[in-house]
């Protein structure tokens, strides 16, 4: 979803043009603000009587969003907290057995390749932790 804060515009027009980044004369304006009206039916009625910083939904214009709106994802901002502390808490308690000894397994070692079963404080995180790494990095952009 895009949004706009109303920064000192006084009709539907002027939203309209700051919101779509379109010119006073430009043939989409008049269903820029039929659009706009339909997302915030505030704007309908005395603008005057909207305070400064009012947020306004911008909806795409003939699927095109809008070039002075910012985009807002609520969803996406929770997915990406919840991800980076996850990351966070996983690193922490992986820290601990992610600097491998002779007597550490790595954590991908195929099954047989040691005679002794490796306890879990032997194990090695480090792989663990990079493969989270690069996880958080394709999911946050």
């Amino acid at each position: 979803m895009q949004i706009l804060k109303l920064s000192g515009q006084t009709t539907v027009a002027d939203i309209a043009a700051a919101a779509y980044g379109l010119k006073s004369n430009d043939p989409a304006l008049p269903t820029a603000e039929k659009n706009l009206i339909a997302a915030n039916p505030a704007l309908g009625g005395n603008l005057a009587s909207l305070p400064k910083n009012t947020v306004v939904a911008v909806p795409p214009l003939n699927g095109v969003a809008g070039a002075g709106a910012i985009t807002v994802d609520p969803i996406g901002s929770a997915f990406f907290a919840r991800l980076q502390n996850l990351s966070a808490a996983v690193n922490a308690a992986a820290a601990p057995r992610s600097a491998p000894t002779s007597t550490t397994a790595p954590l991908g070692t195929a099954p047989g390749a040691s005679t002794t079963q490796p306890t879990l404080a032997q194990l090695d995180f480090s792989i663990l932790q990079s493969d989270l790494a690069a996880f958080t990095k394709l999911h946050s952009s």
